[in-house]
């Protein structure tokens, strides 16, 4: 199975953090290339009070 696409999701601020962000939910897309299990990618967030406009990219591998 190739995890190569666009995915979304979310992550919520959780304990730690004070209200307003305490809940806080902050929706990403995630464009995925894998190439024999290697995969890169490139993160945009959804804005949110504490978003910082930096673009995020993750490296890996993915085990099959």
């Amino acid at each position: 199975m190739s995890l190569t696409g666009k995915w979304s999701g979310y992550y919520e601020y959780g304990l730690g953090y004070s209200l307003p962000e305490f809940g806080e939910r902050v929706d990403f897309q995630l464009d995925i290339t894998e190439i024999d299990g290697t995969i890169h990618g490139k993160i945009e967030e959804g804005s949110s009070s504490l978003a910082v406009k930096e673009e995020s990219r993750i490296e890996g591998f993915h085990r099959q």
